[in-house]
């Protein structure tokens, strides 16, 4: 049993710091001015056709609306159409107590999610709760922070009660020193070790287990390992260029434990044009840094997939279509269009 525990607890460590680490590289900061983008999706499959239209707007003052509405209708064999499903989501951030509400609607227009968020007054997230459509609980997570303004603690929560809990220490460049989860009174903790340059050089608890980085003299990442106990689980290897571009890449199958490579090709503006995954292909086009064709080919050299990208005068996407080939090298479905509409106001 304590063997079962002690794996949910790495698990969830694991998703959990992922998030948590993400979350603390920063969010992007509101918009100086409201923008809308509409995009319109066309996916045909078996003589089947499903046409998705969906709008996202950030609106009022300092974008304090935000909406997104999804609308998807099937077309059949005859060009019937159908509807065949419908979601709006709309969220609001009102000022005064700094909190949010969201709601998402079915494809009859009845709630069938909802939930609420608030902030403190340096606007970080304090607490983030999910309801069903008839205010049952679905899920509740709580953030504790310290007087500096640094994150200490989460607890979650499902209907029936606590589930578990990340708390962390952080070092006075705000990165994490030592992380914690308890999972049915069971505690386990990591340490957090940085490099002189601080780039993250392991993630270990009290018996070594854990994720161990390496770096080069310009400070590229070279190697990535796990070790649990005496056993290195899996091995990951990179290596840069002059200018520090990443030309090759050596991983290990965390489940097979067999050996992988990929290798990497750029043009002069530093844009990677192609990747070699073993025996795939995969090469792209560019405009400007913005990827204009993607094709990818299997072990014998054949087209399995191209993904073509228009782009406006200010390199936003309007078009995207996805093709599939078969081996004769014939296009194939499913189909996919997508088209998207900028506007700034």
């Amino acid at each position: 049993m304590e063997m079962y525990v002690s794996r949910i607890i790495k698990t969830l460590l694991g998703i959990s710091l992922i998030i948590f680490v993400s979350l603390l590289s920063g969010c992007a900061g509101h918009l100086a001015s409201a923008q809308r983008l509409a995009y319109l999706i066309t996916f045909a499959t078996d003589g089947v056709v499903d046409d998705e239209r969906g709008e996202w707007k950030e609106s009022g003052s300092n974008n304090s609306v935000k909406s997104l509405y999804i609308k998807s209708y099937r077309f059949d064999r005859d060009n019937r159409q159908k509807p065949h499903l419908y979601m709006s989501y709309l969220e609001k951030i009102t000022p005064a107590g700094q909190a949010e509400s969201y709601v998402y609607y079915d494809s009859l227009g009845n709630v069938f999610k909802k939930g609420t968020r608030s902030f403190n007054d340096q606007g970080q997230l304090m607490t983030d709760i999910d309801y069903a459509a008839d205010d049952e609980l679905l899920g509740k997570m709580i953030i504790s922070y310290d007087g500096g303004g640094k994150q200490q603690e989460r607890r979650f929560f499902d209907d029936k009660g606590f589930l578990y809990s990340l708390s962390f220490e952080m070092n006075e460049q705000g990165k994490i020193k030592e992380a914690s989860i308890s999972v049915h009174g069971k505690t386990e903790t990591y340490k957090y070790k940085y490099t002189p340059k601080d780039s993250l050089e392991s993630i270990s608890n009290e018996n070594r287990d854990g994720i161990f980085f390496e770096y080069d003299t310009a400070g590229n990442n070279t190697e990535k390992y796990l070790i649990h106990g005496s056993h290195m689980y899996y091995w990951d290897s990179s290596e840069y260029d002059s200018k520090n571009q990443m030309v090759a890449f050596t991983y290990t199958n965390e489940l097979s434990r067999k050996k992988g490579s990929v290798s990497f090709q750029y043009d002069k503006e530093g844009n990677r044009i192609e990747v070699v995954d073993g025996p795939y292909v995969t090469k792209r086009k560019y405009q400007g840094k913005k990827v204009i064709l993607e094709e990818a080919f299997d072990q014998y050299g054949r087209l399995q997939e191209r993904i073509q990208t228009q782009l406006d005068t200010l390199g936003n996407p309007t078009k995207r279509e996805v093709f599939h080939f078969d081996e004769d090298q014939n296009k194939l479905l499913p189909y996919m269009l997508f088209e998207y509409t900028h506007e700034f106001y």
